[in-house]
Protein backbone atom coordinates (compact mmCIF):
# COMPACT_ATOMS: atom_id res chain seq x y z
CA UNK A 1 0.00 0.00 0.00
CA UNK A 2 3.04 2.14 0.02
CA UNK A 3 3.41 3.37 3.66
CA UNK A 4 4.86 2.38 7.10
CA UNK A 5 3.47 -0.12 9.20
CA UNK A 6 2.93 2.90 11.63
CA UNK A 7 0.39 4.74 9.18
CA UNK A 8 -0.89 0.74 8.59
CA UNK A 9 -1.50 0.11 12.11
CA UNK A 10 -3.10 4.01 12.74
CA UNK A 11 -5.57 3.41 9.97
CA UNK A 12 -7.08 0.38 11.41
CA UNK A 13 -7.50 2.16 14.54
CA UNK A 14 -8.63 5.05 12.98
CA UNK A 15 -11.23 3.26 10.51
CA UNK A 16 -12.55 0.42 11.93
CA UNK A 17 -13.67 -0.75 8.71
CA UNK A 18 -10.31 -1.32 8.03
CA UNK A 19 -9.98 -3.58 10.53
CA UNK A 20 -12.89 -5.59 10.27
CA UNK A 21 -12.25 -5.87 6.50
CA UNK A 22 -8.13 -7.48 7.76
CA UNK A 23 -10.29 -9.64 10.30
CA UNK A 24 -12.78 -11.13 7.90
CA UNK A 25 -9.65 -11.66 5.53
CA UNK A 26 -8.10 -13.80 8.35
CA UNK A 27 -11.10 -15.87 9.16
CA UNK A 28 -10.69 -18.01 6.14
CA UNK A 29 -7.17 -19.13 6.91
CA UNK A 30 -8.18 -19.83 10.77
CA UNK A 31 -11.09 -22.42 9.86
CA UNK A 32 -8.23 -23.70 7.86
CA UNK A 33 -5.72 -24.43 10.43
CA UNK A 34 -8.45 -25.55 12.63
CA UNK A 35 -9.29 -28.14 10.37
CA UNK A 36 -5.72 -29.10 9.77
CA UNK A 37 -4.99 -29.59 13.13
CA UNK A 38 -8.05 -31.62 13.91
CA UNK A 39 -7.62 -33.81 10.88
CA UNK A 40 -3.78 -34.24 12.08
CA UNK A 41 -4.58 -34.93 15.80
CA UNK A 42 -7.60 -37.68 14.79
CA UNK A 43 -5.09 -39.35 12.01
CA UNK A 44 -6.30 -39.57 8.21
CA UNK A 45 -5.95 -41.73 5.10
CA UNK A 46 -5.01 -40.15 1.54
CA UNK A 47 -4.38 -42.03 -1.73
CA UNK A 48 -0.59 -41.37 -2.68
CA UNK A 49 0.23 -42.35 -6.83
CA UNK A 50 3.21 -42.35 -8.06
CA UNK A 51 4.41 -43.17 -11.69
CA UNK A 52 7.04 -45.92 -11.95
CA UNK A 53 8.99 -45.77 -15.12
CA UNK A 54 11.15 -49.39 -16.75
CA UNK A 55 13.45 -49.35 -19.23
CA UNK A 56 13.31 -52.70 -21.17
CA UNK A 57 15.63 -53.92 -24.37
CA UNK A 58 13.46 -54.97 -27.07
CA UNK A 59 16.50 -57.20 -28.46
CA UNK A 60 16.94 -55.34 -32.05
CA UNK A 61 19.70 -52.55 -32.59
CA UNK A 62 19.10 -49.38 -34.49
CA UNK A 63 21.18 -48.31 -37.90
CA UNK A 64 24.29 -47.64 -35.41
CA UNK A 65 24.04 -50.71 -33.91
CA UNK A 66 23.44 -49.53 -30.19
CA UNK A 67 20.14 -51.43 -28.70
CA UNK A 68 17.03 -50.06 -28.68
CA UNK A 69 15.47 -49.68 -25.35
CA UNK A 70 11.73 -49.19 -24.42
CA UNK A 71 10.22 -47.23 -21.69
CA UNK A 72 7.22 -47.93 -19.97
CA UNK A 73 5.16 -45.84 -17.21
CA UNK A 74 2.95 -47.57 -15.06
CA UNK A 75 1.03 -45.61 -12.15
CA UNK A 76 0.56 -46.78 -8.76
CA UNK A 77 -1.97 -45.82 -5.97
CA UNK A 78 -1.34 -47.01 -2.74
CA UNK A 79 -3.87 -45.94 0.53
CA UNK A 80 -1.41 -44.69 3.04
CA UNK A 81 -2.36 -43.52 6.71
CA UNK A 82 -1.26 -40.65 9.09
CA UNK A 83 -1.13 -41.89 12.72
CA UNK A 84 -3.36 -39.41 15.43
CA UNK A 85 -0.69 -37.39 16.64
CA UNK A 86 -0.85 -36.99 19.98
CA UNK A 87 0.90 -33.35 20.49
CA UNK A 88 -1.91 -32.19 18.31
CA UNK A 89 -4.31 -33.46 20.31
CA UNK A 90 -2.97 -31.80 23.43
CA UNK A 91 -2.59 -28.75 22.07
CA UNK A 92 -6.13 -29.05 20.90
CA UNK A 93 -7.62 -30.02 24.29
CA UNK A 94 -5.71 -27.36 25.90
CA UNK A 95 -7.11 -24.72 24.09
CA UNK A 96 -10.74 -26.23 23.66
CA UNK A 97 -11.14 -27.84 26.88
CA UNK A 98 -9.01 -25.75 29.68
CA UNK A 99 -11.21 -26.02 32.10
CA UNK A 100 -10.32 -29.70 31.78
CA UNK A 101 -6.80 -30.25 29.97
CA UNK A 102 -4.46 -27.86 31.54
CA UNK A 103 -0.75 -27.55 31.28
CA UNK A 104 -0.21 -26.55 34.72
CA UNK A 105 -1.94 -27.70 37.84
CA UNK A 106 -2.74 -24.87 40.40
CA UNK A 107 -0.56 -23.13 42.28
CA UNK A 108 -1.27 -22.32 46.16
CA UNK A 109 0.93 -19.01 45.97
CA UNK A 110 1.22 -19.03 50.29
CA UNK A 111 5.10 -19.44 51.00
CA UNK A 112 6.76 -18.93 47.57
CA UNK A 113 9.08 -16.71 48.67
CA UNK A 114 9.95 -18.56 51.51
CA UNK A 115 10.64 -21.12 49.02
CA UNK A 116 12.49 -19.49 46.72
CA UNK A 117 15.26 -17.90 49.67
CA UNK A 118 15.50 -21.95 50.27
CA UNK A 119 16.58 -23.22 47.08
CA UNK A 120 18.71 -19.86 45.93
CA UNK A 121 20.18 -20.43 49.65
CA UNK A 122 20.83 -24.65 48.66
CA UNK A 123 22.13 -23.42 44.98
CA UNK A 124 24.50 -21.07 46.66
CA UNK A 125 26.08 -23.81 48.99
CA UNK A 126 26.16 -26.18 45.89
CA UNK A 127 28.03 -23.96 44.16
CA UNK A 128 30.07 -22.97 47.14
CA UNK A 129 31.08 -26.50 47.72
CA UNK A 130 32.12 -26.91 43.96
CA UNK A 131 34.59 -24.12 43.87
CA UNK A 132 35.52 -25.46 47.63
Amino acid sequence: MGVSSTTFYRWQNEHREIWEAIKKGKAPVDIEVENALLKRALGYEYDETTVEESEYPTGKCDEDGFPIIRTSRRTKTVRKMVLPDVTAQIYWLNNRRPDRWRNKAAVDGSGTLEKLDKLLEEAKRAAYTETG
